[in-house]
């Protein structure tokens, strides 16, 4: 399998950019939703470059693709959590935040798609 710096791959940069974000952006919450959505929020978004990470460390296609699997689930899990925090606290989460994520998705969607053609 081909060796892939998680560094260069637009997916971990864009979610490294949004990490930052939502890390800032979650600071506006109220105090008592620091252990709850805060530090839920936080899990989820800090997960989805790491799992990314994580998987190019592997030396095999399926298990890349499962680590992909995993981020692709903190992304689902994060969205969640925005469309939330939107209806609760109209003015953390702004649409640029939900747009950056559905890029995201979509980046490491197509990646999983590219690595398992090449390794049916």
């Amino acid at each position: 399998m081909k060796n892939h710096n998680f560094r260069e791959l637009i997916a971990w940069k864009e979610s490294i950019s949004l990490c930052a974000s939502v890390l800032e952006a979650t600071k506006k919450l109220p105090d008592y939703e620091r252990f709850s959505l805060q530090s839920q929020m936080n899990r989820s978004v800090i997960s989805i470059p790491s799992n990314i990470a994580e998987g190019t460390s592997r030396n095999s296609v399926k298990d890349l693709s499962k680590f992909l699997d995993y981020s692709l689930g903190s992304c689902y899990e994060l969205e969640t959590q925005f469309i939330i925090t939107q209806k609760v606290y109209p003015n953390v989460i702004t649409s640029d935040h939900l747009n950056q994520l559905y890029k995201i998705q979509n980046y490491i969607g197509a990646f999983k798609r590219k690595i398992n053609s090449k390794n049916p």
